[in-house]
């Protein structure tokens, strides 16, 4: 369960870890271009950016620095492989569990209740997403419908 917990903590410790780092150094303070909130919010979204390993940047942000290409690089790289770490650490603890005999307070999982659940699931979520389409794609008849005759009407006044 503590394992569970740090793969879940470990983006945010990540974010705001470097974000205090790169707010009390002079390097990257240098990088700050708008010494507001704009400022932090840049920073801030410079690192979340690197913890996604999305690598967009906030504008504005003069991050070509050694100091922000080697930050945003260990954040990339911890962020991504540490909860594959933790996560294969979770499996083992899971492989080395000790079997337990049955008993009044064991909740069965047979084969066909599992099935049900997975295969309820994607008959709704795949059932809402073709109904959604559906409506969205009649709204827009709705709408060329009614901007067809507002144009029509207007050819009419026109001409």
């Amino acid at each position: 369960m503590k394992l569970a917990a740090l793969c879940i903590i470990i983006h945010p410790l990540l974010i705001l870890g470097f974000t205090a780092l790169a707010l009390s150094i002079p390097e990257g303070i240098n990088g700050i271009t708008n010494p507001s909130f704009h400022g932090l919010s840049q920073v801030l979204y410079e690192f979340a950016s690197s913890a996604a390993n999305n690598g967009s940047g906030f504008e504005g942000l003069a991050d070509n620095s050694l100091f922000w290409n080697m930050s945003c690089g260990i954040v990339m790289f911890l962020a991504r492989y540490l909860p594959i770490i933790i996560q294969l650490g979770i499996a083992g603890s899971l492989m080395n569990k000790i079997d337990v005999n049955k008993s009044t307070g064991t909740l069965e999982n047979k084969y066909y209740i599992i099935c049900n659940y997975i295969s309820g699931s994607c008959v709704y979520f795949l059932s809402t997403n073709i109904l959604t389409c559906n409506c969205i794609r009649s709204n827009c008849r709705v709408v060329d419908i009614i901007g067809g005759i507002k144009m029509s009407e207007n050819k009419k006044i026109n001409s």
